[in-house]
């Protein structure tokens, strides 16, 4: 038999390589990625979304502020990512990925991992924490790198005790609408399995694949 090897998750998008390996690669479905360019104003970005996702939004919002005041915060240097990050895993614990094992904790392996990576990043202005805090807890957070023209969202948990508040939407429209200002131009690339939900935010979408 003739030998050959996987590569994992490839992104159509970004799959020239493959295509240049020559022969005839075979392919299998693993997920619809999505993404969201940041060209023109947040606000023409947010009236050209569905009528539902502005009114839930609306109502997430007045749920949340019955909690407290709402507070954006997006942090960048390397100092204050790893405290970031740490806050993040204690978050993502307290969830339903705590209780199944998958949640990326304060001090394993893979938390060490993330802190260690963003850490560096932020050392050179490519790594960004966003975090949506009501009346003084944390509701929810996501991590990113930024490479070239892409800010890549790498993982995203909220707060499941103030879950009715819709957080980690509001979070996310805090995000894009600070990217907007900060990183025009650029595309925001989810790589996660789209949903209906999800794709309420979106600019693009496209397939990954595994290939062989």
């Amino acid at each position: 038999a003739d030998d050959g090897f996987d590569l994992l998750c490839v992104d159509d998008q970004f799959s020239g390589q493959v295509t240049a390996l020559g022969g005839r690669p075979g392919a299998l479905w693993h997920a619809l990625t999505m993404s969201t360019q940041l060209c023109g104003t947040f606000d023409a970005y947010l009236a050209s979304r569905s009528a539902r996702l502005k009114k839930n939004l609306r109502r997430y919002q007045r749920k949340l502020e019955a909690s407290g005041p709402l507070d954006f915060r997006c942090t960048q240097t390397p100092e204050a990512i790893r405290a970031a990050v740490q806050r993040y895993g204690a978050l993502e614990s307290a969830g339903w990925k705590g209780q199944v094992g998958t949640a990326l904790g304060t001090s394993g392996p893979q938390a060490m991992f993330y802190a260690a990576l963003l850490e560096q990043l932020a050392s050179r202005g490519q790594a960004e924490v966003y975090e949506l805090w009501v009346g003084g807890v944390l509701a929810a957070s996501r991590l990113a790198a930024i490479e070239g023209q892409m800010i890549v969202i790498l993982k995203t948990t909220y707060n499941e005790q103030l879950a009715e508040g819709a957080p980690g939407q509001l979070l996310l429209e805090a995000v894009i609408r600070d990217l907007f200002v900060r990183h025009p131009g650029k595309v925001i690339e989810f790589y996660t399995n789209a949903t209906r939900d999800r794709l309420q935010w979106t600019s693009d979408q496209r397939p990954t694949r595994h290939v062989t």
